[in-house]
């Protein structure tokens, strides 16, 4: 682990499977903690704010650095309500004091950490369902989350194959290159769903599916190396950005 200096930035995040934390830059977390039943729901959205607002306080003072000294990037589904982000932000400036503030969603995440471009599926295994998100470069409102009702492979292909459709048929094979896999991804499904993808899919596209070795922090590795950017620091919100708008966090994120 690299040493913590004042540019370093605390990175969390946090979705049904557990909530990770650590320094930008760094391959792994340094803090994991489990997510109670329901804090956050299937779709990926924060429930429980006075589970997370706990969480996060006690996230800085494991990782023994003081927020009034460092930023913070944190990231969220799609499915998360924007005054429900502007309202954690106002306490994590108004009671923690933090720095600063940047925010990401765990979808553009990690479809942009792929070698293709930024274009792509970014599709996150819960315990029972799937959260299937569609995500282009060029056009911000491709953020259309689709979740399937089961994890058998054929619920899971419709699911991702409905949400390509609604971004729209010309984006299908832009899309389907990049069919990224997070959270707790069924050991060798992967292949099924590729398949059943094909299935659903016109016979000129290539159907890409991609999983890494450890699904579960595809979405906390991807913000880290987001941090850790030479021009992360322009997506920060500062404290003194902070007292005349909270809204500009949605206008500075990048992914």
């Amino acid at each position: 682990m690299n040493e913590i200096t004042e540019e370093s930035i605390v990175v969390i995040s946090a979705d049904t499977t557990g909530v990770r934390a650590g320094i930008g830059g760094e391959p792994q977390p340094r803090v994991v903690l489990p997510t109670p039943p329901g804090a956050i729901d299937e779709s990926g959205a924060i429930r429980d704010y006075a589970w997370m607002k706990t969480t996060i306080a006690g996230i800085f003072k494991a990782l023994d650095v003081d927020p009034e000294e460092h930023a913070a990037l944190m990231t969220f589904a799609v499915t998360q309500e924007k005054l429900s982000i502007e309202m954690l932000a106002r306490w994590m400036f108004g009671e923690l004091n933090v720095a600063g503030l940047a925010i990401a969603f765990d979808s553009a995440l990690i479809v942009s950490a792929q070698k293709n471009g930024s274009n792509g599926v970014a599709v996150h295994f819960s315990a029972s369902r799937i959260r299937s998100t569609c995500v282009l470069e060029n056009r911000q409102a491709a953020y259309l989350a689709t979740l399937s009702e089961t994890l058998d492979p054929a619920n899971v292909a419709s699911a991702i194959d409905i949400s390509i459709q609604r971004a729209g048929p010309s984006e299908r094979t832009l899309l389907s290159r990049q069919i990224v896999f997070s959270g707790n991804v069924p050991s060798g499904i992967e292949r099924d769903i590729q398949k059943a993808l094909l299935d659903l899919a016109p016979a000129d596209v290539v159907v890409n599916v991609i999983s890494s070795e450890q699904p579960q922090l595809a979405v906390w590795r991807a913000a880290s190396d987001y941090a850790a950017t030479p021009t992360f620091n322009r997506r920060v919100l500062s404290r003194s950005d902070n007292e005349q708008d909270v809204s500009m966090l949605h206008e500075r994120s990048a992914v």
